[in-house]
């Protein structure tokens, strides 16, 4: 167990040492993304060569299998940098711990032969039929919201299970689901991601037609993973949405502290760094974001460490770690308004994914002044 845990430890070092690295890239490329409607080329194979589309993968097959607080601390850091990329890093990576839930000889077939393999698909909804047939499944269905499909070698999608024309019921007399997985070959890609903010995350329309799909390359959440590790007892991937968006947060808050060293307001002779009201907001949005961010991070640690030491987690367990993660996007998005609030008129000038920003400690807007000049109640906050 020891050993495991050590490998497991040395594994995540080196994925964020490698994550830190790239970040130059990834912040410079955002701009191309935006431009290109997708993550550029250069971005996805640097996050592929770091490990950060297999860092959830089962070890056995090619996997780092790092815990969850790693990924948060992975998909956080890409988010500020860009937040596509660190959006379409938390796809690839919660996709490619979909091998964790398939035949190792389907993990082997994915990132044994590339481990710079990259896998993307739309988990959510079933917007495809997978009709029964002998050895597998026919599947056809059209996707929205494929992100990262451009630079993807396999799809993952989610089904409904049909028998003929008829949907087949499970255990529970429920239409049935099954998840499938397809190289990314056989799928066709449809322009239809035409939006204001994130762009780069190039989340197209994704359509495949009759394609067989053999059992072993498919499966349900509720079967029993073929893999021990813990971190595929439960959809922890599922909390890297709340990382990424307080990356996005994070860089909104950035870009607010440097936007008020430098801009006055129109018929104003102060900068709006040292306004009352810009000062409050600006610690507003700092409160919320750390509280939020260690709601998320706190209950994720906790969790873990408990499931990993073998203890079975109760629904009282995964509805905290859910809150904790929607309280992460609600937050996020209300320090968003709050900056563009804060930035007055020239906000219209930020781009969508706050270029520029960068991760930096909570700071005061403005330095101290001497009491004998007129100063704002709010100063220093």
């Amino acid at each position: 167990m020891t050993d495991v845990v050590e490998r497991t430890e040395t594994a995540a070092q080196r994925l964020l040492d490698a994550t830190r690295a790239i970040l130059p890239l990834v912040k410079a490329s955002g701009d191309e993304g935006e431009r290109q409607r997708q993550l550029p080329a250069e971005v996805a194979r640097a996050m592929a060569e770091a490990g950060v589309t297999r860092m959830l993968a089962p070890r056995s097959v090619g996997g780092l299998e790092i815990d969850p607080i790693t990924q948060l601390d992975v998909i956080h850091m890409l988010a500020i940098a860009d937040p596509s990329a660190g959006w379409n890093a938390q796809v690839y990576s919660s996709c490619g711990q979909l091998t964790g839930h398939l035949p190792p000889e389907v993990g082997q077939a994915i990132f044994g032969r590339n481990p710079n393999a990259i896998m993307s698909g739309t988990l959510a909804a079933p917007y495809g039929r997978a009709t029964v047939v002998p050895g597998g499944f026919r599947v056809s269905g059209r996707w929205p919201y494929g992100s990262g499909c451009q630079n993807s070698d396999f799809l993952g999608f989610t089904t409904g299970v049909y028998v003929g024309d008829r949907p087949r019921l499970d255990d529970g007399g429920l239409p049935e689901q099954r998840l499938v997985v397809v190289p990314a070959a056989s799928a066709t890609i449809h322009d239809t991601w035409h939006v204001g903010g994130l762009r780069g995350t190039g989340s197209n329309d994704v359509e495949i037609q009759d394609v067989f799909v053999p059992d072993a390359w498919t499966f349900w959440w509720t079967e029993t993973p073929p893999h021990p590790s813990p971190i595929y007892k439960h959809r922890w991937w599922l909390l890297a949405h709340g990382a990424q968006r307080l990356g996005v947060a994070r860089a909104a808050i950035d870009a607010l502290y440097e936007l008020a060293q430098v801009k006055t307001p129109t018929r104003q002779t102060a900068l709006i760094r040292d306004r009352s009201l810009t000062q409050m907001q600006y610690a507003q949005a700092e409160a919320m974001w750390h509280s939020a961010k260690a709601f998320l991070w706190d209950t994720t640690a906790r969790l873990w460490e408990r499931c990993a030491a073998g203890e079975v987690l109760s629904m009282k367990d995964l509805a905290l770690a859910r809150l904790a993660n929607t309280n992460a996007s609600v937050i996020s998005a209300q320090i968003a308004d709050l900056m563009f609030s804060a930035g007055g008129g020239t906000r219209s000038t930020w781009t969508a994914r706050w270029s520029g920003s960068s991760a930096t400690p909570t700071r005061p807007l403005s330095t101290p002044r001497p009491r004998s000049r007129p100063t704002s109640s709010g100063a220093g906050c």
